[in-house]
């Protein structure tokens, strides 16, 4: 021990050290069955990324997210060449 410590002094800071972590642990525990599953779904002319932002903080939040991008959509798809044939094979 080390000097000005009692055993006391040891076991109570181990004590309030388990007991922080034992809370720390029901709080993760509480978040996750929490959990929610969010997908996102991009209008005309925007793709997944522009959920970033909101999937972000849900993610942080310890939520699941899916943000697809739709087919011609993506940053550099060619719009042009998607067809709804294209569009089920990719599913």
């Amino acid at each position: 021990m080390m000097d000005g410590q009692t055993r006391r002094t040891m076991l109570g800071a181990m004590a309030a050290g388990a007991g922080l972590m034992g809370m720390v642990d029901s709080t993760n525990a509480q978040a996750q069955t929490n959990a929610k599953t969010f997908v996102l779904v991009h209008g005309a002319w925007h793709g997944g990324w522009a959920w970033q932002p909101v999937a972000s903080r849900l993610r942080a939040a310890g939520h699941r997210v899916w943000a697809p991008t739709c087919p011609g959509l993506g940053i550099d798809d060619d719009p042009r060449g998607v067809t709804l044939a294209g569009c089920i094979e990719e599913s």
